[in-house]
Protein backbone atom coordinates (compact mmCIF):
# COMPACT_ATOMS: atom_id res chain seq x y z
CA UNK A 1 0.00 0.00 0.00
CA UNK A 2 1.33 3.44 -0.89
CA UNK A 3 1.26 6.46 1.47
CA UNK A 4 -1.40 8.10 -0.70
CA UNK A 5 -3.61 4.94 -0.52
CA UNK A 6 -3.21 4.78 3.27
CA UNK A 7 -4.18 8.45 3.64
CA UNK A 8 -7.17 7.87 1.38
CA UNK A 9 -8.55 5.10 3.64
CA UNK A 10 -9.16 7.76 6.32
CA UNK A 11 -9.00 5.61 9.48
CA UNK A 12 -7.04 2.91 11.29
CA UNK A 13 -10.09 0.60 11.12
CA UNK A 14 -10.24 0.94 7.32
CA UNK A 15 -6.50 0.23 7.07
CA UNK A 16 -6.86 -2.89 9.24
CA UNK A 17 -9.71 -4.14 7.02
CA UNK A 18 -7.51 -3.66 3.95
CA UNK A 19 -4.72 -5.73 5.51
CA UNK A 20 -7.21 -8.45 6.58
CA UNK A 21 -8.35 -8.83 2.98
CA UNK A 22 -4.76 -8.89 1.72
CA UNK A 23 -3.87 -11.71 4.14
CA UNK A 24 -5.84 -14.32 2.08
CA UNK A 25 -3.75 -17.42 1.29
CA UNK A 26 -4.92 -19.29 -1.84
CA UNK A 27 -5.20 -23.11 -1.59
CA UNK A 28 -2.71 -25.37 -3.43
CA UNK A 29 -3.40 -25.93 -7.13
CA UNK A 30 -1.90 -27.89 -10.01
CA UNK A 31 -1.76 -27.36 -13.78
CA UNK A 32 -2.79 -30.30 -16.02
CA UNK A 33 -3.43 -30.67 -19.73
CA UNK A 34 -7.06 -31.00 -20.85
CA UNK A 35 -8.06 -34.52 -22.01
CA UNK A 36 -8.02 -33.52 -25.69
CA UNK A 37 -4.42 -32.30 -25.38
CA UNK A 38 -3.02 -35.57 -24.02
CA UNK A 39 -0.13 -37.15 -25.87
CA UNK A 40 -1.78 -39.28 -28.62
CA UNK A 41 1.06 -41.82 -28.91
CA UNK A 42 0.97 -43.12 -25.32
CA UNK A 43 -0.63 -46.54 -24.84
CA UNK A 44 -4.14 -46.35 -23.43
CA UNK A 45 -5.21 -49.06 -20.99
CA UNK A 46 -6.66 -52.03 -22.85
CA UNK A 47 -5.74 -50.60 -26.27
CA UNK A 48 -2.06 -51.37 -27.00
CA UNK A 49 -0.45 -49.10 -29.55
CA UNK A 50 1.09 -52.18 -31.16
CA UNK A 51 -2.38 -53.61 -31.93
CA UNK A 52 -3.35 -50.39 -33.73
CA UNK A 53 -0.10 -50.41 -35.74
CA UNK A 54 -0.73 -54.06 -36.69
CA UNK A 55 -4.19 -53.23 -38.02
CA UNK A 56 -2.89 -50.23 -39.98
CA UNK A 57 -0.10 -52.35 -41.51
CA UNK A 58 -2.61 -55.03 -42.56
CA UNK A 59 -5.05 -52.43 -43.93
CA UNK A 60 -7.65 -53.51 -41.34
CA UNK A 61 -8.21 -49.90 -40.27
CA UNK A 62 -7.52 -46.43 -41.59
CA UNK A 63 -8.42 -44.67 -38.34
CA UNK A 64 -6.01 -42.65 -36.21
CA UNK A 65 -5.01 -44.16 -32.85
CA UNK A 66 -7.51 -42.22 -30.71
CA UNK A 67 -10.35 -42.73 -33.23
CA UNK A 68 -9.42 -46.44 -33.34
CA UNK A 69 -9.84 -46.62 -29.54
CA UNK A 70 -13.22 -44.88 -29.76
CA UNK A 71 -14.36 -47.32 -32.46
CA UNK A 72 -13.24 -50.34 -30.40
CA UNK A 73 -15.02 -49.07 -27.31
CA UNK A 74 -18.16 -48.35 -29.32
CA UNK A 75 -18.00 -51.87 -30.75
CA UNK A 76 -17.58 -53.41 -27.31
CA UNK A 77 -20.52 -51.42 -25.95
CA UNK A 78 -22.70 -52.33 -28.91
CA UNK A 79 -21.84 -56.03 -28.87
CA UNK A 80 -24.46 -56.66 -26.18
CA UNK A 81 -27.02 -54.19 -27.48
CA UNK A 82 -29.46 -55.01 -30.30
CA UNK A 83 -28.97 -52.92 -33.43
CA UNK A 84 -31.93 -50.64 -34.10
CA UNK A 85 -33.63 -51.28 -37.40
CA UNK A 86 -33.45 -48.07 -39.41
CA UNK A 87 -35.84 -47.21 -42.19
CA UNK A 88 -34.19 -47.58 -45.60
CA UNK A 89 -34.63 -44.39 -47.63
CA UNK A 90 -35.89 -44.93 -51.18
CA UNK A 91 -32.97 -43.10 -52.78
CA UNK A 92 -30.35 -44.42 -55.24
CA UNK A 93 -27.54 -46.35 -53.58
CA UNK A 94 -24.43 -48.07 -54.91
CA UNK A 95 -24.25 -51.84 -55.55
CA UNK A 96 -21.72 -54.34 -56.90
CA UNK A 97 -23.16 -57.17 -58.99
CA UNK A 98 -21.09 -60.31 -59.70
CA UNK A 99 -22.01 -62.71 -62.52
CA UNK A 100 -20.64 -65.15 -65.10
CA UNK A 101 -19.31 -67.34 -62.29
CA UNK A 102 -17.54 -70.70 -62.22
CA UNK A 103 -16.05 -72.90 -59.49
CA UNK A 104 -12.78 -73.47 -61.38
CA UNK A 105 -11.06 -70.45 -63.01
CA UNK A 106 -9.67 -72.78 -65.70
CA UNK A 107 -13.13 -74.08 -66.63
CA UNK A 108 -14.31 -73.31 -70.16
CA UNK A 109 -17.98 -72.37 -70.05
CA UNK A 110 -20.42 -72.81 -72.90
CA UNK A 111 -22.89 -70.38 -71.35
CA UNK A 112 -22.72 -67.35 -69.03
CA UNK A 113 -22.04 -69.26 -65.85
CA UNK A 114 -23.68 -68.76 -62.49
CA UNK A 115 -25.31 -65.58 -61.25
CA UNK A 116 -23.57 -63.93 -58.31
CA UNK A 117 -24.76 -61.72 -55.47
CA UNK A 118 -25.70 -58.05 -55.64
CA UNK A 119 -23.58 -56.66 -52.81
CA UNK A 120 -24.61 -53.41 -51.17
CA UNK A 121 -25.46 -50.76 -50.52
CA UNK A 122 -21.84 -49.55 -50.66
CA UNK A 123 -20.16 -46.22 -49.94
CA UNK A 124 -17.70 -46.57 -52.82
CA UNK A 125 -16.06 -49.10 -55.16
CA UNK A 126 -12.41 -48.80 -56.22
CA UNK A 127 -10.20 -51.08 -58.34
CA UNK A 128 -6.41 -50.98 -57.91
CA UNK A 129 -4.20 -52.19 -60.79
CA UNK A 130 -6.60 -55.07 -61.44
CA UNK A 131 -5.39 -56.65 -58.17
CA UNK A 132 -8.52 -56.20 -56.08
CA UNK A 133 -11.88 -54.48 -55.89
CA UNK A 134 -12.03 -52.34 -52.75
CA UNK A 135 -15.25 -51.07 -51.22
CA UNK A 136 -16.80 -49.90 -47.96
CA UNK A 137 -20.13 -50.97 -46.47
CA UNK A 138 -22.05 -50.69 -43.23
CA UNK A 139 -21.54 -53.52 -40.68
CA UNK A 140 -24.98 -55.00 -41.39
CA UNK A 141 -24.11 -55.30 -45.09
CA UNK A 142 -20.80 -56.96 -44.25
CA UNK A 143 -22.57 -59.36 -41.87
CA UNK A 144 -24.94 -60.32 -44.67
CA UNK A 145 -22.41 -60.95 -47.45
CA UNK A 146 -19.16 -61.61 -45.54
CA UNK A 147 -20.14 -63.26 -42.22
CA UNK A 148 -16.87 -65.19 -41.89
CA UNK A 149 -14.83 -62.00 -42.30
CA UNK A 150 -16.87 -60.18 -39.67
CA UNK A 151 -16.66 -63.14 -37.27
CA UNK A 152 -12.87 -63.13 -37.63
CA UNK A 153 -12.67 -59.37 -37.03
CA UNK A 154 -14.82 -59.65 -33.91
CA UNK A 155 -12.74 -62.55 -32.58
CA UNK A 156 -9.57 -60.49 -33.07
CA UNK A 157 -11.10 -57.32 -31.62
CA UNK A 158 -10.48 -55.26 -34.77
CA UNK A 159 -12.01 -51.80 -34.92
CA UNK A 160 -13.08 -52.16 -38.56
CA UNK A 161 -16.01 -54.32 -37.42
CA UNK A 162 -17.63 -51.41 -35.55
CA UNK A 163 -18.25 -49.19 -38.57
CA UNK A 164 -19.86 -46.87 -39.36
CA UNK A 165 -18.23 -48.20 -42.54
CA UNK A 166 -16.14 -51.35 -42.92
CA UNK A 167 -13.40 -51.40 -45.57
CA UNK A 168 -13.00 -54.68 -47.46
CA UNK A 169 -11.95 -56.01 -50.85
CA UNK A 170 -12.43 -58.83 -53.33
CA UNK A 171 -9.28 -60.31 -54.86
CA UNK A 172 -8.86 -60.43 -58.65
CA UNK A 173 -7.30 -63.76 -59.65
CA UNK A 174 -6.40 -64.36 -63.32
CA UNK A 175 -9.00 -61.78 -64.43
CA UNK A 176 -11.68 -63.25 -62.14
CA UNK A 177 -13.14 -61.83 -58.94
CA UNK A 178 -13.36 -64.50 -56.24
CA UNK A 179 -16.22 -64.54 -53.76
CA UNK A 180 -17.29 -67.41 -51.54
CA UNK A 181 -15.37 -69.97 -53.61
CA UNK A 182 -16.81 -68.84 -56.97
CA UNK A 183 -14.78 -67.04 -59.65
CA UNK A 184 -16.73 -64.36 -61.51
CA UNK A 185 -15.63 -63.14 -64.92
CA UNK A 186 -17.95 -60.12 -64.96
CA UNK A 187 -18.93 -57.52 -62.42
CA UNK A 188 -20.71 -54.21 -62.65
CA UNK A 189 -21.26 -51.24 -60.36
CA UNK A 190 -24.62 -49.49 -60.55
CA UNK A 191 -26.95 -47.21 -58.59
CA UNK A 192 -30.53 -48.13 -57.74
CA UNK A 193 -33.16 -47.39 -55.13
CA UNK A 194 -34.12 -50.27 -52.82
CA UNK A 195 -37.39 -50.56 -54.70
CA UNK A 196 -35.65 -50.76 -58.08
CA UNK A 197 -33.18 -53.29 -56.72
CA UNK A 198 -35.97 -55.52 -55.47
CA UNK A 199 -37.76 -55.31 -58.79
CA UNK A 200 -34.74 -55.82 -61.08
CA UNK A 201 -32.63 -58.22 -59.01
CA UNK A 202 -35.10 -60.06 -56.83
CA UNK A 203 -33.45 -63.41 -57.57
CA UNK A 204 -29.86 -62.23 -57.15
CA UNK A 205 -30.10 -59.80 -54.25
CA UNK A 206 -29.49 -62.54 -51.70
CA UNK A 207 -25.91 -63.71 -50.97
CA UNK A 208 -24.82 -66.91 -52.70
Amino acid sequence: MSRAELTGLGSIAAANAWFEAAAFVPPPFSIVSPPDAQEPWIDRAGHPLGDWKYEVTNDDTRLGYLDWIAAREAGEAGATMPRAEAAVPDIPQLYLHLYHGRKDPDENLEDWGSEGPVIGPLAYVHTTYMCDVKFAAAPEVMDRFFPAVMADWRARGLSNVAGPLCDWRLTIFNDYVEHDGIYYGDWTVFAATPGELQERYAKTAEPA
